[in-house]
């Protein structure tokens, strides 16, 4: 069995950074995707949902079927797969489909993200700094999508909503380009420096209590983040100082993404992911004791902070399985957190307030700190 090398060279490295930005550019769009649904395809709020849904429960299934599938086929294909799915995907959605045509379409995009996000973690876990990897793949996506974010109503006007799917399909191209130098096996042992286990200590009870982690974060931040201006709305704040305060928590979540890239595991892993979830906790008790008082900062503290734990998290989850597998099967979670967070924030905001968002999310930011620090405080041993 080859030894994983210690770090990749510039061009897999690249490739794939490449394959990360091009698999989380409709996810990281679904709130202006979401508003082009409906008001320019015609599409009604509930079969909008649908559709969302729909998308989202393919990209699970496929970083599911990626951790199965990475000890039987090469990586390389796998990405390449994924960004061929994407790239058809985005490219038939410039035809003129009925809803369900356009369901199936966006299923299939669906299956494409899923594929080549889960690839990209699979081809960062177990190299040396995979917590600054993490950071800096996200960071480089925060920064992508907020150039989408700017660019697409202009394009939008000029050339109409199709050419928004275009311009979707034209982000898997640098990756498609880089593809050949993407990595080709997952048949390696942890690197040096990386915080992994050896294969023969790996256990189901670690793999199982950072997925809990994950799930309880996740749950949380995909029912929060959707109704963040809602919040700010129920709280007596007017649209245009809501919308000051989101374009500012993606310049912070930018920021949050690229710290780990500068610390790397210097403090260790716990410190860093004990701050940051501690950090997501202030924000949500300042936003529910204080309510408008506290949205300035504490939206973009807990997006800030929510960013440096996604990185640290994989990196926990890398160290106990260099493999990929269970990093696949964190992001699937993460997957169904978005998928299921606006579900239930909705009904909870309908039925008793969208102050009940924030119970749940203070509860459950306790609880993903207790499943991951003693498996960071031993990786850090």
């Amino acid at each position: 069995m080859k030894d994983r090398p210690a770090r990749l060279g510039a061009l897999p490295l690249a490739a794939v950074f490449a394959t990360g930005t091009a698999a989380v550019m409709v996810a990281g769009l679904k709130p202006m995707l979401v508003t082009l649904y409906i008001t320019r395809f015609g599409f009604s709020t509930a079969h909008t949902g649908l559709v969302v849904a729909a998308e989202m429960c393919a990209a699970a299934i496929a970083t599911t079927a990626v951790a199965a599938l990475l000890s039987r086929l090469p990586m390389h294909r796998l990405a390449l797969g994924g960004l061929l799915l994407l790239l058809a995907s985005d490219l038939a959605s410039l035809l003129p489909l009925g809803l369900a045509g356009f369901a199936g379409v966006r299923v299939l995009a669906g299956l494409g993200e899923g594929t080549a996000a889960a690839t990209m973690a699979a081809a960062i876990a177990g190299l040396r700094g995979t917590d600054r990897l993490m950071g800096a793949s996200n960071g480089l996506a925060l920064v992508v999508l907020a150039a989408a974010f700017a660019a697409i109503p202009s394009l939008e006007s000029a050339y109409g909503v199709r050419s928004v799917f275009a311009g979707l399909a034209a982000t898997t191209l640098p990756a498609l380009v880089l593809a050949a130098w993407f990595p080709r096996t997952t048949k390696l042992t942890p690197a040096p420096g990386s915080g992994a286990m050896s294969s023969t200590r790996i256990r189901r009870a670690d793999a199982a209590l950072a997925l809990l982690g994950t799930a309880a974060f996740y749950l949380a931040l995909g029912g929060i983040w959707p109704f963040a201006g809602e919040i700010g709305r129920a709280a007596g704040l007017q649209s245009g100082r809501i919308s000051g305060v989101l374009g500012l928590a993606q310049l912070v979540g930018a920021a949050g993404s690229f710290l780990p890239v500068v610390l790397g595991r210097r403090i260790g892993r716990s410190l860093p992911l004990c701050a940051a979830l501690a950090g997501c906790l202030v924000a949500l008790l300042g936003l529910d004791l204080a309510g408008g008082a506290a949205f300035a900062w504490a939206i973009p503290l807990f997006l800030g902070c929510a960013m440096v734990v996604f990185a640290y998290l994989m990196g926990v989850i890398a160290g106990i399985d260099p493999s990929g597998r269970v990093s696949s099967l964190c992001l699937s979670i993460q997957t169904i957190g978005f998928g299921i967070g606006p579900a239930w924030a909705g009904l909870l905001a309908a039925q008793v307030g969208p102050s009940a968002i924030l119970h749940v999310g203070i509860a459950c930011m306790p609880l993903s700190l207790c499943a991951l620090l003693p498996l960071a405080l031993r990786q850090d041993r």
